[in-house]
């Protein structure tokens, strides 16, 4: 899955160039996960919207902006993928609403902004959710897309309680993606620092967890 995930990044490093398949990309893979995730979210033009894990053709933030009208940051850890995604949305007239930041998901500062969007490429994954979830403030969303080894190592009912008395989830049919999570940040509920490293360890058992 990590050849895979980084196989992507590569290969839209190469086609960021070439509207018409990045458009076949988008329409044929990334518009139905994404408008799932906008509607598990309940994403709307006033919410601002982080998302970690750009890449060179940043499908989500773009799909996001266009379809809810949010104001959307991208933080990217590749500089090369910083400096093509900021070249792709200065061309297609949208750094209005698009902002790319270079900086790592576990040291970013994401207090302001009332969603987060993990994608399913980025890591150490642990440390990414720990920092987030400890800046965000209450009521603030996590919308986190997992493959299938992610998706069972987190559904584990001890562990999300860690998060959120609640885990929403809604399934997805990408090569990459078993499911996007959404975890709410409530008022009271604290991470527990010891279990929320190495989640990947745990067992699962998601038959208690809600699914939309």
């Amino acid at each position: 899955m990590k050849f895979i995930s980084c196989l992507t990044k590569e290969l839209e490093k190469s086609i960021y160039k070439y509207p018409s398949i990045i458009k076949l990309w988008k329409k044929y893979y990334y518009d139905k996960i994404i408008e799932k995730e906008i509607e598990l979210g309940e994403i709307s033009r006033e919410d601002h919207v982080l998302c970690i894990g750009g890449g060179a053709i940043p499908f989500t933030a773009l799909d996001i902006a266009l379809k809810t009208g949010a104001s959307v940051a991208i933080i990217e850890l590749d500089l090369v993928a910083v400096e093509k995604s900021r070249q792709l949305i200065n061309r297609i007239n949208m750094s209005n609403k698009i902002e790319v930041i270079h900086s790592s998901g576990q040291e970013f500062d994401a207090s302001r902004y009332s969603v987060v969007h993990i994608a399913s490429q980025v890591c150490p994954v642990d440390e990414i959710l720990h920092n987030v979830w400890a800046r965000i403030a209450c009521g603030s969303k996590i919308l986190f897309r997992c493959d299938k080894k992610k998706y069972k190592s987190f559904c584990n009912k001890a562990k999300v309680q860690n998060y959120s008395n609640q885990l929403k989830q809604v399934k997805q049919d990408g090569i990459l993606m078993k499911a996007t999570l959404l975890l709410v940040k409530e008022d009271g509920v604290k991470i527990d620092e010891a279990n929320s490293r190495n989640f990947s360890s745990f067992a699962t058992d998601t038959t208690s967890f809600v699914a939309s």
